[in-house]
């Protein structure tokens, strides 16, 4: 298997690419697998709202480690296959007017989960147009962590040698990446919050369903459980979503190719070399809610 992981090296770009993309999406488009599927859709969002909704109230009516584990665990992919069909909602596929779409995805994204629709809709259109782009997207640089090693070295240089704490994450980032990644889901909500306050004029829809979200996770669940054990549970939900979707993130694309200032890659080619499939069993489909076909999903 060819290492594209260095970014000083990579796949030579082909001109094939000009021929070979448009004329892939008109045979997809021909099979069908561009059509719409309501009823899939539909099933689809029944599903989610009814393990949500029996996740919430087994969160609030059981007592008990198994009770709240099949809680948490049901909320948790609940929440998950919201953001998929939030997502599939952001691409023009379940509502193709605008105005209904950006409803629904403040519905199912912020205020099912607290993660703003208009900050999710933002990066990854961005994510999609310059996936890997080293210029637009610097993966390498994620606060404590350092995802690649030139990005080590030109953080400190030749002879700057990093802090004792910065050099243990350096050192083990690779098992501590995995423990810190509960950490995603909180950093996730306080990006829609900054977005939200760069954008004060775009932000209505937002402030109102993220309103409803407050209540529906700290007014219920206070009035019911206290209001120290409704904070718990929040956080607990919110680093479990952080983990699940982190995970994913990861997998899709890190240790693919870094796309170059200098590199012109056809949208084809680009799509291809920076992202990867994970599988594609019925269990793989369900766990990953279709993002284990990414290279399929960026094309």
């Amino acid at each position: 298997m060819t290492d594209n992981t260095k970014t000083h090296a990579g796949p030579t770009w082909s001109a094939e690419a000009q021929t070979l993309y448009p004329t892939l999406k008109w045979q997809l488009k021909r099979a069908g697998c561009f059509n719409a599927a309501p009823g899939q859709t539909l099933r689809d969002i029944g599903l989610v709202l009814a393990a949500y909704a029996l996740g919430f109230v087994l969160l609030l009516s059981v007592s008990g480690l198994p009770g709240h584990a099949l809680a948490f665990f049901m909320l948790t992919l609940a929440s998950f296959h919201a953001g998929t069909i939030v997502h599939e909602a952001g691409h023009g596929i379940v509502l193709g007017d605008r105005r209904l779409a950006t409803i629904f995805g403040h519905i199912f994204l912020t205020f099912l989960t607290g993660m703003s629709y208009d900050e999710f809709l933002y990066k990854h259109r961005r994510h999609h147009s310059h996936c890997n782009e080293k210029k637009i997207v610097p993966q390498g640089r994620t606060g404590i962590f350092s995802l690649r090693e030139e990005v080590i070295e030109n953080r400190y240089g030749a002879t700057r040698r990093p802090g004792a704490l910065r050099a243990l994450f350096n050192r083990y980032q690779a098992f501590l990446i995995w423990i810190l990644l509960p950490l995603k889901g909180f950093a996730i909500k306080l990006d829609g919050v900054r977005f939200a306050l760069k954008h004060p004029k775009k932000a209505g829809m937002y402030g109102l369903f993220m309103l409803f979200h407050i209540v529906l996770w700290f007014g219920v669940p206070a009035s019911v459980l206290g209001p120290w054990q409704a904070l718990v549970n929040y956080a607990l939900l919110t680093g479990l979503g952080g983990l699940y979707i982190g995970s994913i993130f990861l997998l899709n694309h890190f240790a693919t190719h870094i796309i170059q200032p200098d590199q012109r890659p056809h949208y084809f080619e680009q799509q291809m070399v920076a992202t990867r499939n994970l599988g594609s069993s019925r269990l793989d489909n369900f766990l990953l809610g279709g993002f284990n076909h990414h290279i399929e999903h960026h094309l």
